[in-house]
């Protein structure tokens, strides 16, 4: 057996970060929040910090004015004053953050400057998803009362804790954590749900209608206090390594750039790297839809791979569907699958699968109807197949619903081995796929000559792409088939324009994947956010070794 080892170096920053400590806590400061709060070995929070949303989710950038990190003998205070802008959003909070032994206080005194519509403004704490997942734990209410509940293993849909005043979790034998909120009614959520690895217990509940009109010069307070009682887990008592474990490498698939053609060199290109699928969206409202399929088909032949279509219905469906296999049949296309969906809805409606379904499988049994999203894991969990045909269920993936920065995207990684667990929950036995998985929401904003698009993001071309896409692929290894960014473009694997050797580092690392035709990926831990290495295997026993450097 050869081994190989490839080094890969982390070329994008990190935010500018310090560690601090309280007793027998320690943390990370980063940017006016506190991540990574350990008690000994053990992290007990994943991160603390104050967040504005506005009316459609987006969640405000800010700026830190006049802060100040004093560290003590036993402890450390912070104190800043932050500025969270959105176009028409103004708003400032002074933030002050007190350790003293195992103790944590931060307090939130908000004022708008501005007035405007809000989802959401105030605290959150995000739990470890590993420390806390199956853990039992004790929640007070409003009015004093109090109910036990534990942290979901697979993936909640919907909010598992509510009306939350203090929570109260043993997690482990030696470890109690307590958290004291002020200032609003808190609940929790299942962040796995949008790719985030973590829990986030968060003000004001969704029940409570929104969006809210904030008026220039409302205030606000809010307070949340964490505590520790216990000793510190030893070293020695972390998990133990698993034994060596095989999974199947999965089909891989890119999507298509809507409305471009892709040229010879492109072919050419896309053609050094490992192809099984080409996604392409179809949408039957529009009027090109025939010539888009026409130029897909093309493509696809040409790349020598199959077709995963996106067809987009509308309410008349009816007619649509029977338009669209009578055009296929003077096609010669081949057809892997298709993903059936209607325009405003999140999940495929039953009666339009039933349909697409049913007439499809008359057409060419061979081709796999599914049932899905082109949105979040969330639309699926919460809308699960029932009482309906399909081959394959299907949703999209982003690490960047609600934090852009690197250590959020690396941290995310860890738990994309639990959407495809919950998927196959669910999924009946039949297939997961995941597409497309991209590095940022994707949106219909077209790039200007002086502005980037919304979606746009300057590591897609880093060899961190590369790594997290490794990352990605490992933790993602138990689902059936995934489709990565887009061919071309400025999301996309390939530039037309540039030879070989001037591609990205992303392309060179898919180019020796394929070069190297692997059948398994290895697995010798439990899945984590970077991995020290990445393994993979080819048939005759070789294996490659990706390795991280400077992370």
């Amino acid at each position: 057996m050869n081994r190989q080892t490839i080094t890969l170096p982390f070329d994008v920053p990190l935010l500018p970060a310090r560690t601090l400590a309280s007793n027998g806590l320690s943390c990370l400061y980063e940017h006016g929040r506190l991540r990574y709060i350990k008690y000994g070995e053990v992290e007990v929070v994943r991160m603390i910090y104050f967040a504005v949303r506005d009316e459609n989710w987006h969640t405000a950038p800010y700026t830190i004015h006049h802060e100040v990190v004093e560290e003590k003998e036993n402890g450390f205070t912070i104190s800043y004053t932050s500025i969270h802008r959105l176009p028409g959003i103004e708003y400032k909070t002074l933030v002050s953050i007190i350790a003293e032994g195992n103790v944590i206080y931060l307090k939130v005194n908000g004022e708008a400057l501005s007035s405007f519509k809000r989802n959401r403004i105030g605290i959150c704490v995000h739990h470890p998803i590993k420390e806390y997942s199956g853990k039992e734990l004790t929640i007070k209410r409003k009015d004093g009362t109090t109910y036990i509940e534990r942290f979901p293993e697979l993936i909640s849909p919907h909010q598992p804790f509510k009306d939350i005043q203090e929570m109260e979790c043993l997690v482990n034998d030696a470890l109690l954590t307590r958290l004291i909120f002020e200032g609003d009614v808190f609940e929790t959520e299942d962040q796995r749900n949008w790719a985030d690895s973590s829990y986030k217990t968060y003000s004001t509940p969704l029940s409570i209608p929104f969006p809210v009109q904030v008026n220039e010069g409302n205030k606000m307070e809010q307070k949340v206090r964490l505590s520790i009682a216990g000793k510190e887990l030893l070293k020695g008592e972390k998990d133990t390594i698993k034994e060596e474990d095989k999974i199947a490498f999965p089909q891989i698939g890119y999507s298509r750039k809507n409305g471009e053609r892709l040229g010879k060199e492109e072919i050419y290109l896309l053609k050094q790297l490992p192809f099984d699928k080409y996604r392409t969206e179809l949408f039957l409202i529009n009027d090109n839809w025939q010539q888009e399929f026409e130029a897909a088909d093309w493509e696809a032949t040409e790349l020598q791979v199959k077709l995963e279509l996106i067809l987009f219905f509308t309410d008349d469906f009816k007619n649509q569907v029977p338009l669209f296999l009578e055009f296929l049949k003077k096609t010669s296309s081949i057809i892997d699958s298709i993903l059936v969906l209607q325009t405003g809805e999140p999940t495929t409606p039953n009666n339009l699968l039933e349909l697409a379904y049913t007439q499809t499988k008359k057409q060419n049994a061979s081709i796999k109807v599914g049932y899905g999203t082109d949105g979040f894991f969330a639309d699926l969990n919460r809308n699960r197949p029932r009482d309906v045909p399909f081959d394959f269920i299907s949703f999209s993936l982003n690490p960047q619903v609600h934090s852009f920065d690197t250590r959020s995207l690396i941290e995310n990684l860890e738990c994309l081995s639990d959407l495809v667990q919950t998927a196959h929950l669910f999924a009946a036995k039949k297939e997961v796929h995941i597409s497309p998985i991209t590095l940022k929401i994707r949106t219909a904003q077209i790039a200007t000559a002086n502005e980037y698009p919304a979606d746009y993001d300057a590591r897609q071309h880093t060899s961190f792409a590369a790594i997290w896409t490794l990352s990605a692929l490992n933790n993602l290894s138990h689902a059936d088939s995934l489709g990565f960014f887009q061919t071309t473009g400025y999301r996309g694997i390939v530039d037309g324009t540039k030879s070989i050797g001037s591609q990205s580092p992303l392309f060179h690392i898919l180019k020796r994947i394929k070069d190297f035709q692997p059948v398994f990926i290895i697995h010798t831990d439990s899945f984590s956010s970077l991995p020290d290495s990445i393994t993979i295997e080819n048939a005759e026993g070789d294996r490659i070794v990706f390795e991280v450097f400077g992370s």
